[in-house]
């Protein structure tokens, strides 16, 4: 059962949220109209709200910081950071389709598309590289298909800094993402602790 969401839909701060899209590890994501403005947008806001852990708002505002530094056509853009009512919340580009993930369970990619979107995202995290930025949860339901068949990524709410300042917001040893997306080397790491635990 998913997490509670931190609102009912209606009116919040310069937005309306219309519906609900989806849950994460970290937040609640909500198709919203910004009445300022009036565009669709995706607002994402923290799991827990006013609630939620210091540990827990620094991960969610770091992913917003983050983010917000990668302009390219293949990342999921972020227009606003801020907070109503002591509830985090930030806005990015609202992309109406569906994730890798449910494109290729309804059916299986050709070569010839899978090959195009992996070098298409392939493109996008090296961007994201160049910039001392490395994702840590990339996998196809973090990846959305736009309405042009462009993949977009998007959350970034495990991501790290490779630059600038040396904080980290992980324990040294603490395992991140999904664990069949990880890589095999942090996978053999994991089994490793595992039976040292067990001796």
């Amino acid at each position: 059962m998913p997490p509670e969401s931190p609102l009912k839909l209606g009116d919040f701060a310069d937005y309306e949220l219309m519906a609900e899209i989806g849950h994460g590890g970290m937040g609640v994501v909500y198709q919203a109209r910004q009445k300022s403005l009036d565009r669709i947008v995706a607002l994402k806001m923290l799991l827990g709200g006013q609630f939620a852990e210091a540990s827990a708002r620094a991960r969610f505002r770091s992913e917003a910081e983050i983010t917000a530094q990668l302009q390219h056509p293949n990342i999921v853009a972020i227009h606003e950071v801020g907070e109503h009512d002591h509830l985090p919340f930030f806005t990015m580009d609202y992309v109406e389709g569906r994730s890798l993930a449910e494109v290729a369970r309804v059916k299986p990619l050709t070569p010839v598309a899978a090959v195009g979107y992996m070098a298409t995202i392939a493109r996008a995290i090296a961007y994201a590289h160049e910039r001392g930025v490395l994702h840590r949860d990339l996998k196809p339901s973090n990846i959305l298909i736009d309405g042009s068949d462009q993949p977009r990524i998007t959350d970034f709410g495990l991501a790290k800094r490779l630059t600038g300042s040396t904080t980290s917001l992980t324990l040294s040893g603490e395992a991140l993402g999904s664990p069949n997306f990880m890589p095999p080397f942090i996978a053999d790491n994991l089994t490793a602790t595992v039976r040292q635990v067990q001796d």
